[in-house]
């Protein structure tokens, strides 16, 4: 029997350990802290925050959300629940050894691992067959701090250091940064300070939480016939369809479709539309291009304006987690993209895994580190093995070239990964990846799986360890999003069957792209044709 050690009982660890056990490893998870949950317990969560990520693609694929909830965001406490539920469904918590930190990772002669840890009863030294490290990229990391030019005399204080927004009350503040986290913070803090101006280097890749008219979550788009063929085309081609609807957009809706028309590509998509409103009424000051200098408490923007800041709060993010020198004794890994998949090292082999550094430019982490966790449990079990090396560094020399090219405009952030690409790649090699023309005979699944959301449930219908009555039940419960937005509407002939060629046989496309669009139209009648079609909730 395989003996796989899990470092970390984040989401990433616990799933991992699932997928081991559903292979029939034995597992032992070591956390260092009291209680699983990774980050969302005690890592970058802070109270009050609520996802950017819908719940269907927060869950497992194991564990969906319940049959009578429908696509929303979970709060952090609610995500906590979860993954407590989990844990709780599938028994993983008689592997987990919480206060427990891993001290060092040996690589034995016989390619067997040596794991050091220190637990409630002191050092220990135990021998593993497989080892995955799934600590992630975002825990406990170090803020993202930027210098101000000048000699600023107020105070600087950083999101990571967010205790809520009382110390703001009555200041002048100016907020750097336009990031998730950002947007939340941003806007309590204007609501109770003096004057809250927000700097940002350039327009935001910004998207609403619940976009195109307010019918569905914005990850309900992340779909196959969307996230297939070429990114730009698509994009640019919305834009052009949403220019038509302008006149009749709420304000709120207009301002965040002109912040992105203005916005440049190849950065992370920020979904956290919170803040709008505060931006609409003033309370929030808007300026782009950056800080230009400070004297004093007087801070100069690039755009001309300036303002006196009794605090500048840094909403620059975190450095992004690169694999800390010294947890694998004489390994050194600089940038996860030279790993396979964000995955395997070149030289360690197939029974070393990093899970949890493929994070989805849209779409969910919990989906990726599923799809990685079910290769690894497979490789661990003698079922798969890593190419020879030649063949092995060519495909992650193809893997860095495209994804390079996906974030020219972030090129620090090297997690980032296209998520239906990504999930496509590693499902291919695992062989769960459905495939369009098989479902010709059940066209309302066909219908969903290309034209739905590509939540992690699709990737069971096949394949090893599948459930496909029960992924069925979760996909056709969910509403297609873009038969609620009038401008996916007008772009559905646009992408049908363009986005289609090559991922389908040639044989089977106009068989495919009839069945698509027959479902499309019929879904559309009767249905208005105005631009709003839902009122969104609000978050405070």
């Amino acid at each position: 029997m395989e003996r796989v050690a899990v470092v970390g009982a984040g989401m990433s660890g616990l799933v991992t350990a699932k997928e081991l056990l559903d292979e029939g490893a034995e597992v032992v998870v070591f956390e260092e802290e009291p209680k699983v949950g990774g980050t969302f317990t005690t890592g970058l969560g802070y109270e009050r925050m609520h996802l950017t990520v819908s719940n269907y693609f927060m869950a497992f694929s194991s564990l969906p959300p319940p049959e009578n909830q429908g696509r929303y965001f979970w709060s952090r406490a609610e995500y906590i629940e979860y993954l407590e539920r989990f844990t709780a469904k599938f028994e993983i918590n008689k592997h987990v050894r919480t206060n427990t930190k891993v001290t060092g990772i040996y690589r034995n002669p016989d390619g067997t691992f040596r794991v050091a840890s220190m637990g409630p009863y002191g050092p220990t030294e135990e021998n593993f067959t497989a080892v995955a490290i799934c600590r992630g990229a975002f825990r406990r990391v170090a803020p993202r701090m930027i210098p101000l030019e000048g000699n600023y005399t107020g105070q600087v204080v950083h999101t990571a250091d967010w205790t809520g927004p009382e110390q703001f009350r009555g200041k002048r503040v100016v907020c750097v940064g336009m990031g998730e986290t950002s947007a939340d913070i941003t806007k309590w803090i204007s609501d109770v300070a003096q004057e809250c101006w927000l700097s940002m280097r350039s327009y935001p890749l910004l998207i609403e939480r619940y976009p195109y008219g307010g019918a569905d979550t914005n990850d309900a788009y992340s779909t196959r016939v969307l996230h297939w063929g070429d990114h730009l085309r698509t994009v640019t081609t919305l834009k052009e369809k949403l220019q038509a609807y302008l006149p009749e957009m709420p304000a709120r809706n207009r301002l965040v479709y002109e912040w992105l028309s203005k916005s440049k590509g190849g950065r992370f998509l920020q979904k956290n539309d919170v803040f709008i409103d505060n931006v609409l009424s003033g309370a929030i000051k808007p300026t782009f291009g950056g800080i230009e200098k400070c004297e004093g408490k007087r801070i100069y923007f690039k755009d001309g304006q300036s303002t006196e800041a009794d605090i500048v709060m840094l909403c620059t993010g975190y450095e992004e987690g690169s694999i800390p020198s010294g947890w694998i004794e004489g390994l050194e890994i600089p940038d996860v993209r030279n790993l396979y998949k964000h995955m395997f090292h070149p030289d360690t082999g197939r029974r070393l895994a990093f899970i949890g550094w493929a994070r989805p430019v849209q779409g969910g982490v919990p989906a990726a580190a599923e799809m990685q966790a079910r290769l690894f449990a497979r490789a661990c079990s003698g079922k798969w093995d890593l190419p020879e090396k030649s063949e092995l560094l060519e495909k992650i020399g193809a893997d860095v070239a495209r994804e390079n090219a996906l974030t020219n405009g972030i090129p620090y952030m090297r997690t980032l990964v296209r998520y239906t690409d990504y999930l496509d790649d590693v499902a291919n090699i695992v062989g769960c990846n459905p495939k369009l023309e098989d479902f010709l005979d059940d066209p309302e699944l066909l219908y969903r799986l290309a034209c739905g959301s590509n939540i992690a449930p699709c990737y069971r219908l096949v394949g090893p360890h599948a459930d496909p009555e029960g992924a069925r039940k979760v996909i056709m419960r969910l509403p297609v999003a873009m038969e609620k937005s009038v401008a996916h509407r007008d772009l559905f002939d646009h992408l049908v069957p363009h986005n289609l060629q090559g991922r389908v046989p040639a044989s089977k496309l106009d068989q495919i792209a009839s069945v698509l669009k027959s479902h499309f139209t019929r879904a559309w009648e009767g249905k208005p044709t105005t631009y709003v079609q839902a009122t969104p909730p609000t978050f405070s």
